[in-house]
């Protein structure tokens, strides 16, 4: 009974230093004056490229169950992976939670704040009445959850968080992007894996379609222009990050 006590005893203690440890971390501020990214290192081994003129607040020690910082102004981040300490952003009006990835915030005073991820999974939500529970496996009911070449804007005014496509995706699985008389199915497709990206489009209309074509350096978007000039189609931007492509058709036999 004394040993159990005492077990009981020393693991409060314990629970009381972790938790003391915890807040006597000693905080940083720190504020990039220069006109260049400069890069920092956590504690825990995550790397951050601050933008000129941003502010990072951040633990000499990321203790606890929650990995914290704050941020004003921009800055990339590549986070160490660690399922059970979530790492959290905060800007004035976002709160970005991950477990391990890279993505940029934008977070100035007074401008929407926006997050765009390039790997990973990243959870998002609005910093009012926020969820610090939430993860990217289970997001806020108010947040959106980001795949890589999408992000989030935050609207002020509207408080409305905004899903889409980033300015300029980046290839995330090389594919083959040359076909010789192939259906515009499979060029869609290819670009769907190249880039990660869902296109929603009517597989009757383009049944009968075929094309030949290269897709040299140019970007998704530029790559969509050139399809759509050649089958007389268009596209355009959906919600959550969708494209669709819409066409009237080809005649049988043609493409």
């Amino acid at each position: 009974r004394w040993a159990a006590a005492a077990a009981l005893t020393l693991g409060a203690g314990a629970g009381w230093w972790q938790h003391q440890a915890a807040r006597a971390a000693t905080w940083v501020r720190h504020t990039n004056t220069t006109r260049h990214p400069q890069n920092l290192q956590l504690a825990d081994g995550s790397h951050v490229t601050l933008g000129a003129g941003s502010t990072l607040r951040y633990p000499t020690c990321l203790a606890g169950t929650r990995r914290e910082v704050y941020l004003t102004g921009e800055a990339f981040f590549k986070v160490t992976k660690n399922p059970a300490r979530p790492f959290l952003v905060y800007t004035d009006k976002l709160i970005t939670t991950v477990l391990g990835t890279s993505f940029v915030v934008k977070g100035y005073a007074g401008q929407p704040g926006s997050v765009a991820v390039c790997e990973g999974r990243v959870a998002v939500q609005p910093r009012q009445g926020a969820e610090l529970s939430a993860t990217p496996n289970q997001p806020a009911a108010a947040g959106v959850l980001l795949l890589p070449n999408q992000q989030a804007t935050y609207s002020a005014t509207t408080h409305h968080l905004a899903k889409a496509l980033v300015e300029k995706p980046a290839i995330l699985t090389p594919q083959p992007l040359a076909f010789k008389n192939r259906p515009v199915a499979e060029v869609l497709t290819a670009l769907e894996k190249a880039y990660g990206v869902n296109i929603v489009y009517d597989p009757l209309k383009l049944s009968s379609c075929t094309i030949t074509i290269v897709f040299d350096d140019d970007s998704l978007f530029e790559q969509l222009n050139t399809l759509c000039k050649a089958l007389d189609a268009k596209y355009s931007m959906a919600n959550n990050a969708q494209i669709i492509f819409s066409s009237n058709g080809c005649e049988a036999g043609r493409s």
